[in-house]
Order: structure tokens, then C-alpha cells, then sequence
């Protein structure tokens, strides 16, 4: 489909709220011809029709069905699903290409599995915090390979990805937030992170000419 063509309407639900604006941005900027619409965990609960005490596997098949029923109102055939892989990225990724396959077989659907977690990927281009705030990270500098970043969540000083950005960020005198990640995701070059972040983002990015045809 050629980027000049009228906008397609994509469906995302999105696992965090700081996620929203930068993979909305990711994706908008890999395909123009996209208009996303972000749904929450608050807001896919409340599509009643379905049962919402599901937990697990069944959880996220519910959130799927509902993502559907939400396109398919607004008369979309596209919805995305994002979930950090948070250390088991590959089998986060099958899980959610089969629900895909199980409950929204007839909708072009996205996976978004980022292989650790989303921070891994703002972290791979210096360049983007050059533009964003003037000078380029150094104490600390950004990893050579974010994707590999992992760690104790509850140590505030290993590689896990949340704690790695804190630091990074802090030599700015900013703190995390959406604005920040969408303000990264805006200037970020989108080949270094093909390149810098070649298992997850790669696959993200091919998947999306897939998913806009």
C-alpha cells in the first residue's frame, strides 16, 4: 500500500502508559499511512461483553477479542497487541501471534514484543539525545547492545532496562516519563535501532510492512 494513500485506523492496546506515545510515534514514523488508536487495560475491561477475570493466557485472548470488537465497531481490520518480552522474548512473541491466529484470524494483526522491555530500544541511538537535549549521553553513555540490557528490578544499580534509562536520563536533569519517551522516540533514527536493536525492533519493523499492505 503506498504511503500516500488514505490513513489506515490501527487498534493498539499498549501494556504501559509511558509506552503509548513513543510506540505510537515508532509507528507512525516507519509507516505515515497509519492512525493509532491506543486502548488501555481500563478501557478493554469495560467492553462488557466478554468476561474480564481472566488471568494468563486467557487474559490476554479476552483483551484480543475485545481489541477486535472495538476495530470491527469503528469498521478497522487492523489491531496491534504490545507486551514487553521482560526475558523470555521469544515465547511472549509466539504466545501473542497465537491468540492472534485464535480469536482475530480475519483482522491484519501486529505482535509489538520488544525482547526486554521498551526503554531497551529508546536507549540505542545517541544521536536522538543530542537533538532532544543538546549534548550526547556520557556519564553514563547508552549500551552498545540495549537489547541485551537485563537485571534486578528491585537493584537500583544493574542493567535492568528502567534503572539503566533513570541514569541515563538523570545527567540531563530529566526523570522518565511519556513525554520524555515520545520526545526520544520523535528523534530517534530508525535504522540505528534496526541495526542497534537487531532481534525485537527488527522484527517489529518488518513486521509492520506485513501488517500494511
Amino acid at each position: 500500500m503506498s504511503e500516500n494513500s488514505e490513513k489506515i485506523k490501527v487498534y493498539l492496546y499498549c501494556e504501559g502508559v509511558t509506552d503509548i506515545e513513543p510506540l505510537c510515534t515508532m509507528m507512525k514514523r516507519v509507516k505515515p499511512c497509519l492512525e493509532v488508536t491506543v486502548t488501555t487495560r481500563k478501557e478493554l475491561k469495560a467492553v462488557t461483553t466478554l468476561l474480564s477475570n481472566r488471568r494468563g493466557t486467557h487474559k490476554r485472548v479476552t483483551f484480543i477479542k475485545r481489541l477486535a470488537m472495538l476495530a470491527t465497531k469503528n469498521g478497522s481490520k487492523h489491531i496491534a497487541y504490545h507486551r514487553d518480552g521482560d526475558g523470555d522474548h521469544n515465547t511472549v512473541y509466539a504466545a501473542v501471534v497465537s491468540d492472534f491466529k485464535e480469536s482475530a484470524e480475519e483482522f491484519y494483526t501486529l505482535a509489538v514484543v520488544p525482547k526486554e522491555m521498551l526503554e531497551s530500544w529508546l536507549l540505542a541511538d545517541e544521536n536522538a539525545y543530542l537533538q532532544a537535549f543538546g549534548e550526547s549521553p556520557t556519564k553514563p553513555p547508552l549500551p552498545k547492545k540495549p537489547e541485551n540490557l537485563w537485571g534486578k528490578k528491585d537493584d537500583t544499580n544493574s542493567n535492568y532496562p528502567k534503572h539503566v534509562m533513570k541514569r541515563v536520563l538523570e545527567q540531563y536533569g530529566k526523570a522518565a516519563n511519556k513525554e520524555i519517551y515520545a520526545c526520544l522516540a520523535e528523534h530517534i533514527d530508525i535504522s540505528t535501532m534496526r541495526r542497534k536493536c537487531p532481534e525485537s525492533f527488527e522484527r517489529f519493523w518488518k513486521d509492520l510492512q506485513e501488517f500494511v499492505q
